[in-house]
């Protein structure tokens, strides 16, 4: 399915073929990976390849036109239009989501990032689980634990029988506690992120580590935060009593637009 995507839309088969250059021999296995993954969520979704190059192509069209829009003033879409977090394509969405670990350098990274986590014991705890990406590359051996999203998905349901799936938004420790607590482009969707942070401060067990990405200036529809401040997170986190094992910078790469946006890949613990 992934060849007749490509053929559908060229310039993502151009953009897979850098992603596969750039992650080199040491990367081919995960790429391999995600994209048999992209593929049997598609699948299982009922879509053909034409829908989903369709689907791709409609949300990654309204990014650019925001990418663009706040390239010239700076100002996220949420800014200008207080109902844009409403206005959401969830087909074309979850089609981003797949296929952008497959074409763009920064969401491989992150993939890859994931990866070396090699999360073995539970419980885990993923907060934000959207299609699933976390649960299949972070512990594709299966620790058990719980997932939260506000729309659960039956394929990675299914997919994942040990976690135990909640909808809705994760509010207060119920007083279990977690070894590894994964929380990935998810903090920017937030109005108050540091009250989410606190709570999964709280949730984690002794000895355990918190996974967090943060967003700078990337201006999508459904981002309510902008982590462009430098050093604001790592003292705000700081100030929680967490300490900042590893940050990893990813920068995003857009050719023609003076746009400095990336992630900051985070490792946690509690001090």
């Amino acid at each position: 399915m992934w060849r007749r995507i490509v053929s559908l839309y060229p310039e993502l088969g151009l953009q897979h073929r850098q992603v596969r250059a750039w992650a080199g021999e040491a990367g081919k296995a995960l790429l391999q990976r995600l994209v048999a993954y992209a593929e049997a969520f598609i699948a299982a979704s009922g879509m053909g390849a034409e829908e989903a190059a369709a689907g791709y192509r409609r949300f990654v069209g309204r990014y650019m036109r925001d990418l663009k829009a706040f390239a010239q003033n700076g100002k996220y879409p949420v800014q200008e239009d207080a109902g844009a977090v409403d206005q959401v394509d969830r087909q074309a969405y979850e089609l981003f989501l797949l296929m952008s670990p497959l074409v763009t350098w920064h969401r491989f990274s992150i993939m890859n990032q994931l990866e070396g986590l090699a999360i073995k014991d539970g419980p885990v705890l993923a907060i934000g689980v959207g299609v699933g990406l976390e649960l299949e590359v972070a512990w594709p051996g299966g620790a058990a634990g719980e997932a939260w999203d506000l729309a659960v998905s039956p394929f990675v349901q299914t997919r994942h029988p040990e976690m135990a799936f909640r909808q809705g938004y994760f509010s207060e420790p119920d007083g279990q506690r977690f070894r590894t607590i994964v929380a990935v482009e998810l903090l920017e969707h937030l109005a108050e992120p540091y009250a989410l942070l606190a709570r999964l401060r709280d949730a984690l067990a002794p000895g355990g580590r918190l996974v967090v990405t943060t967003a700078r200036n990337v201006p999508q529809f459904d981002h309510l935060y902008n982590f462009d401040r430098p050093c604001e997170f790592e003292d705000r986190a700081r100030t929680m009593g967490l300490v900042v094992e590893r940050a990893v910078d990813i920068p995003h790469d857009y050719l023609f637009l003076r746009v400095d946006a990336g992630n900051v890949f985070y490792e946690l613990t509690y001090a």
